[in-house]
């Protein structure tokens, strides 16, 4: 449908984070959990198999331990995700000085640009030090727009930081066309979604998204 929209690209950015012992530590202990998790599995599953295998003929005492497996293989996927998270966050943080500096070069240049993160923190930090609009989840909808409209048509502001999920969908900012990802999302068609807020009609420049991303 929208064939005359100019190209867009994807430009990898790799960037040291400064807290690389803090961030090596927890990724160690995390691939140790995995791998206890990993080797305590096949038994769990034979033993669960074994009290599946019995149906209806299970006593109350054999009902509440397969109760309770199925609670702890729930708590163990939560937790799965949690550790991830975390390590997430402390890249962010471990390229917050590096973006910065990158973002400060980048308005220099006079360009506007759009930037994109995911955790609450790093949004808000984004906001503080250049004391500009920002957009998240519990930002009022009456507010989400007028801070648009002033990306759109106030030459003087030059940043927008956004939450992906908040302000990724359902706004257009082709005032600029330039996108920083100083996190990834979960799906990449959230980060689709999130890039085509300024590659949308009215855009009249390529597009180009940047990816700041910690080294190793």
């Amino acid at each position: 449908v929208l064939k005359e929209l100019p190209d867009k690209r994807k430009v990898i950015v790799p960037v040291d984070i400064d807290n690389r012992k803090d961030y090596d530590n927890y990724e160690q202990e995390f691939i140790d959990w995995v791998q206890k998790r990993k080797e305590e599995a096949p038994q769990n599953e034979k033993i669960m198999k074994q009290l599946k295998a019995e149906g209806f003929n299970l006593s109350p005492e054999k009902k509440e331990l397969i109760a309770k497996m199925i609670a702890e293989r729930n708590a163990e996927k939560a937790e799965h995700l949690f550790r991830i998270e975390t390590l997430k966050q402390k890249t962010a943080k471990g390229k917050m000085k590096q973006a910065k500096e990158w973002i400060s070069d980048f308005i220099e240049s006079g360009e506007k640009l759009v930037v994109f993160a995911t955790h609450k923190e790093i949004v808000n930090e984004v906001a503080n030090e250049f004391k500009c609009h920002k957009i998240m989840g519990e930002t009022p909808a009456i507010e989400r727009q007028k801070i648009v409209e002033d990306f759109q048509n106030n030459p003087d502001t030059k940043l927008i930081v956004l939450n992906i999920k908040a302000g990724g969908v359902g706004i257009t900012l082709t005032a600029s066309s330039n996108v920083l990802f100083l996190e990834y999302p979960w799906t990449p068609a959230d980060l689709e979604q999130a890039i085509d807020r300024t590659h949308r009609i009215g855009q009249k420049d390529s597009v180009t998204a940047w990816f700041l991303v910690g080294k190793d």
